[in-house]
């Protein structure tokens, strides 16, 4: 009997997984034609509905079997597949294994793992001090040995995801939540890759299922410990902990019993505390701190409404930032905020678009597949290479499986988001979601910190049947509405306020003005944003500018900033540009000033002072030798008042 049961569990195995990669190199296809739009969606049904149908069949499988099936799966693949660990996973890499050997101290350690492009930056350290050190130390350094942990972390993950998802739903829906989890790319293509999110999403099931447990009423303060402690590791392996203490103030008014909401707010309060505390600890015993520069420097540098390249935000935290004085950075701060939101009106499109981003599904397999990017981050893999190069039908089909995890996961919420589980997964995927939607950067790999609550969430596809379903469903249409009208007015609100504070703000028209007697021609490729200007530098390049204040009453601050901007490892030295700026104050008086962009300079910073009087206009002369693709810009002005907006004249 055993044997049958046995057998018909592999030979099922084997049928899905048939179905799957043919339906999912289907998808693949169809998603990269010219006609991707309708096909597209008509792929990602089928693909949907042949998972669907598999997983259906494996619900009566022998779970033992089909662990077995997945650990041998990845251990194969990790055997067999080799990745060159490029920019981050290089340093982690190193971390674990170069820069482990020699230490004596956490402080040297910790000053040696950090990465070239961002010297002092302690993400680093703290992201390895839980997994790239103690695995280092394990597998002595050997690549290989952190492919096997990260497979068995895999497989951990797996079997805790199904043990906790079948105790509260059954058996099916263990298997089904598991599976998913199991296939999900951005999981799959992290085993060869030397990263904390191997480990983090282990952690994320745990604290997932903690979490639901302590929404019970009979959970006791041993659980509140573990939630902080898990919360404590996430941060260290990932910085989430704030996110995670808002998932715990979410779920709060979700417990229905008393006792419940009171461990889930001594559970917040501790978890605030103790992440505070592993933020600033390190500092006392020398080590380096998170060398963050707030909340509101951080969103100025990601942009709000519209997405920045890593170069302008790279060039914001690395080289302006530290020049700008501290009295005056909130204002600053403030300043460039409102001329982004300015744009509030154009949110929907750019959340639509970081939602697309977001669940891409070829994060992990980029960096899975990826040759040395040229930094000196990269760790270069000299006995072997990726036996896997990028292609984009792979991406296409990997974006089709993420799809069906989003519908299964959001179908399945409306089933169990009743459940402590079910309320548990749908509080920290909303998390997650909300920080990164409003506030943070996205990368594709990024969808797979909310993988696990997808997971469990997709559970209630095969949970029975909550009978106040319906009525869930029309509250939740109503509560939908009224968020989506409530968001509607905050962006009303917002672009009124970004208005009024542009509108009275300082402001610069600039014009293109060609000096005859210098023969400065015209910038074929000027741009003008509200808070930069782009002049491009290639061949013999010599410009003038000139701009108009209006509203303006005091010095004129700002940076000239070389783009593409230069990283901090690079010892290339660069073409000096010459800045004459002259600036006509009423009443007749002119100040001359001279600057010079240095060969080794990146950044430096320019005071127009208006000598008590108000600048009537403002010459700006730019000489450069005219370096290959060289380009420089004037940005983030503002008078130690407030921030002034650049116009272009009409």
């Amino acid at each position: 009997m055993i044997d049958f049961r046995l057998a018909n569990t592999y030979r099922q195995s084997l049928v899905g997984i048939l179905i799957g990669v043919a339906i999912g190199a289907f998808a693949g296809v169809l998603l990269t034609s010219p006609f991707w739009g309708g096909l597209g969606l008509l792929a990602v049904a089928i693909f949907s509905l042949a998972l669907t149908l598999s997983f259906s069949n494996w619900r009566h499988s022998n779970v033992f079997v089909l662990l077995l099936i997945f650990s041998a799966l990845t251990t194969v693949w990790v055997l067999f597949l080799d990745s060159h660990q490029v920019s981050d996973f290089g340093v982690y890499l190193r971390c674990g294994t170069e820069y482990a050997s020699p230490w004596t101290s956490l402080e040297q350690w910790a000053s040696k793992c950090e990465s070239a492009w961002l010297p002092g930056f302690a993400s680093y350290w703290r992201r390895s001090v839980l997994y790239s050190l103690p695995i280092g130390w394990l597998v002595d350094g050997a690549y290989f040995g952190f492919k096997l942990v990260n497979a068995a972390l895999h497989i951990g993950a797996i079997a805790l995801l199904y043990r906790g998802v079948s105790a509260s739903f059954g058996r099916a829906a263990g298997v089904f939540s598991a599976s998913l989890l199991a296939v999900y790319p951005e999981f799959w293509f992290a085993t060869t890759v030397v990263s904390s999110d191997n480990l983090v999403i282990l952690a994320l099931v745990g604290f997932i299922l903690a979490l639901a447990k302590l929404s019970e009423n009979q959970s006791s303060t041993r659980t509140v410990l573990l939630v902080v402690l898990l919360l404590v590791v996430l941060d260290l392996l990932r910085s989430i902990g704030p996110i995670l203490v808002v998932a715990i103030l979410l779920v709060l008014p979700l417990a229905s019993e008393k006792g419940s909401r009171l461990k889930l707010a001594k559970a917040g309060i501790l978890s605030a505390i103790a992440v505070v505390t592993v933020g600033f600890a390190p500092s006392l015993l020398g080590m380096t701190t998170m060398q963050t520069h707030g909340f509101l420097a951080t969103l100025v540098g990601s942009g709000l409404t519209h997405s920045r390249s890593f170069e302008e935000a790279y060039s914001w935290h690395q080289y302006v930032l530290p020049l700008i004085d501290a009295d005056n950075r909130s204002k600053v701060f403030v300043g460039l905020l409102a001329q982004d939101l300015n744009n509030a009106f154009s949110f929907p499109s750019f959340w639509v678009q970081k939602i697309s981003t977001l669940f891409g599904g070829e994060g992990y397999y980029f960096f899975a597949t990826s040759q040395p990017l040229g930094s000196p981050d990269d760790f270069v893999l000299t006995n072997s290479a990726p036996a896997i190069v990028f292609n984009a039908n792979w991406a296409a089909m990997m974006r089709g499986v993420v799809a069906f995890c989003c519908i299964a996961g959001g179908v399945g919420a409306l089933r169990i988001s009743q459940h402590p589980l079910g309320r548990a997964a749908v509080t920290v995927g909303s998390a997650f979601l909300l920080f990164i939607i409003l506030f943070g950067e996205v990368q594709a790999r990024y969808s797979l910190l909310i993988a696990p609550a997808l997971c469990v969430a997709a559970a209630g596809v095969f949970a029975k049947r909550d009978a106040s379903a319906s009525a869930l469903f029309r509250d939740g249409a109503k509560s939908l509405f009224i968020a989506f009208a409530g968001l509607i007015v905050c962006i009303v609100l917002v672009k009124a306020w970004a208005s009024a504070y542009v509108a009275q703000a300082p402001s610069l028209v600039w014009a293109i003005k060609p000096d005859v007697l210098l023969g400065c021609e015209s910038p074929q490729a000027l741009n003008i944003e509200p808070h930069r200007i782009t002049l491009p530098l290639q061949g013999k390049a010599c410009y003038a500018l000139n701009a108009t204040p209006k509203n303006l009453n005091g010095d004129v601050v700002f940076y000239v900033v070389r783009e593409p901007v230069p990283p901090r490892w690079s010892h290339e030295l660069h073409q000096p540009v010459d800045l004459t700026f002259v600036a006509h104050i009423k009443g007749g008086a002119l100040i001359t000033l001279h600057k010079q962009l240095t060969s080794e300079a990146v950044a430096v910073p320019i005071l127009i002072p208006s000598e008590g009087g108000a600048v009537a206009s403002l010459d700006v002369f730019i000489r450069a030798s005219g370096g290959l693709n060289g380009k420089v810009s004037f940005a983030y002005f503002y008078d130690n008042k407030r921030v002034i907006s650049n116009v272009v004249e009409k």
